[in-house]
C-alpha cells in the first residue's frame, strides 16, 4: 500500500508551506493542481531562496542564548533542541 503523499496547492502561502514541511519535518513537497498532477516541487531551500536578503548580516536574524558559567557547547545546544523539537 502507498501512503498517501503529502502536497501543498500552488495557491497556497510560504506560511502554510513552512507550516506543512515543519508539521511533518520533511524539507519538500509536490505541488499538486486541482486534478492532482504535480506542477512543481516546492522545498525549504526555496523558502529560503525567496526570504533571502540581498544585505544584511547573521546579526539581523539570530536570537539571543544565555549561557551558564561552565556550560559546555553541548549542553546549550542539547537545551536549544529541546524547545525546537530536535
Amino acid at each position: 500500500m502507498v501512503p498517501d503523499v503529502i502536497s501543498i496547492k500552488p495557491d497556497a502561502t510560504v506560511k502554510e508551506l513552512l507550516n506543512l514541511l515543519t508539521q511533518h519535518h520533511i524539507s519538500g513537497v509536490p505541488v499538486v493542481d486541482n486534478q492532482n498532477k504535480i506542477v512543481g516541487m516546492a522545498s525549504d531551500g526555496d523558502i529560503i531562496r525567496y526570504l533571502n536578503p540581498k544585505e544584511g548580516s547573521v546579526h539581523d536574524f539570530i536570537y539571543d542564548i544565555f549561557i551558564e558559567e561552565g556550560e559546555t557547547e553541548q549542553e546549550v545546544l542539547k537545551e536549544k533542541n529541546k524547545y525546537k523539537g530536535g
